[in-house]
């Protein structure tokens, strides 16, 4: 995981009230990548059920829930996941803005019914 990923984890952790150690910090963030790969698998096998054009591949709405979910159980704020990081600007006005830094060949989101947060 990159660096500054976990620095963003930690950050979001501490605002959502997590208080720890230096080793219960890194425990926890081992935590919340684990929970973020159990979404991704989930969403990978939902999406073999005509989502996109390409199955199993994901669309960026589809990361952006994944990571919102995970990061709910966790009481982090939404916007540390880093395809979202503008709070108040809607989450499609984010992809088409900067959508190519985080996936140039992510699936598109036809099909997709908004997973439930």
């Amino acid at each position: 995981m990159a660096r500054s990923t976990v620095v963003n984890l930690a950050t979001g952790l501490e605002r959502g009230g997590f208080r720890g150690t230096f080793s219960q910090m890194r425990a926890k963030i081992k935590d919340v990548g684990i929970e973020v790969a159990n979404q991704h698998i989930s969403f990978v096998t939902h999406d073999y059920g005509n989502i996109g054009e390409v199955k199993g591949l994901l669309s960026l709405k589809q990361m952006a829930d994944y990571h919102h979910i995970a990061f709910k159980l966790f009481n982090i704020p939404n916007h540390f996941y880093g395809g979202t990081w503008l709070n108040n600007v809607p989450d499609e006005a984010k992809f088409t803005l900067y959508g190519e830094l985080y996936c140039h060949d992510c699936d598109s989101a036809v099909g997709y019914k908004e997973a439930n947060q």
